[in-house]
């Protein structure tokens, strides 16, 4: 199906926001007046408060494992908030408004930020952590004129995140868990059904925010990569999607080690395709 979309950002970061006032004109331009809109069940109190104040009724929804609402067809619209930057896509034919919310990328000394070589360290470190650790990365789109923060990295959903947030913490990083950064509004299981809402807070929970900097040197950009990697090769989660990567890297440790080696060894049976028919 398509998506109707009335993307709302924070202008330049160095210019003064109205966030309420932004807000509301993005409403009033995407939903009727009185209009049921459906939020994430971790959307924030502000942007609540927001769709309230415009006189609209906001209602809480499941998210999927990007943390994008998943909307019924009795709403009126979407609000989906964007993900340290970056948004996740929601498959809809409702009006959608795309929404930045608090979150705005540091300045260094007043100097403006580079957007060109912020999106070129993202894109980088994006690809290391996919073709190193083999885990997904977010593959949603930029919000206009809001910088990308982070990179956003998803933990396989059979994977341990408490451990695998204190392994990549402790290789300094600096990476953050999207859970505390916003989660579960606590009137979301007013309209979400107890199974919507674990399995929703599950999905959060293996979402990752690994801060970026426009002026990112290439050791920093690996540096990040690696952190990802070595906590993906301690908790045995690495190349979780790459079955053959997993059985060369095994049999090489094995052959360099022998087979009583403590190195990586996958927490999981990799996965095998259906070979030609």
């Amino acid at each position: 199906s398509g998506t109707s979309t009335v993307e709302h950002a924070l202008d330049g970061i160095d210019a003064p926001v109205d966030l309420a006032s932004r807000r509301r004109r993005a409403f009033d331009d995407a939903f009727a007046p009185g209009a049921t809109v459906a939020v994430g069940a971790n959307a924030s109190r502000s942007l609540v408060d927001a769709l309230k104040s415009s006189g609209r009724r906001p209602v809480f929804v499941p998210l999927d494992a990007w943390s994008a609402p998943i909307p019924s067809d009795d709403v009126g619209g979407v609000v989906v908030g964007a993900v340290s930057g970056r948004v996740p896509a929601v498959d809809t034919s409702l009006p959608v408004v795309v929404d930045a919310g608090e979150h705005r990328v540091p300045s260094t000394g007043g100097r403006p930020i580079d957007v060109e070589a912020l999106t070129r360290v993202h894109d980088d470190i994006a690809v290391g952590v996919r073709a190193a650790a083999g885990f997904d990365v977010l593959p949603g789109h930029g919000v206009a004129d809001t910088p990308v923060t982070g990179v956003v990295v998803r933990l396989p959903d059979p994977a341990d995140p408490t451990t695998f947030y204190a392994y990549a913490r402790g290789e300094h990083t600096g990476i953050e868990w999207v859970a505390l950064r916003q989660p579960l509004h606590p009137q979301a299981r007013h309209d979400v059904s107890a199974a919507d809402l674990e399995r929703s807070s599950r999905h959060l929970a293996h979402l990752f925010h690994l801060p970026i900097g426009d002026r990112f040197s290439v050791d920093e950009v690996d540096h990040a990569v690696l952190g990802v990697v070595k906590a993906a090769e301690y908790l045995g989660w690495r190349w979780w999607q790459d079955p053959d990567l997993v059985e060369q890297y095994s049999t090489f440790l094995d052959d360099r080690y022998g087979p009583g080696h403590d190195a990586y060894r996958p927490a999981f049976e990799p996965r095998r395709s259906e070979g030609p028919v």
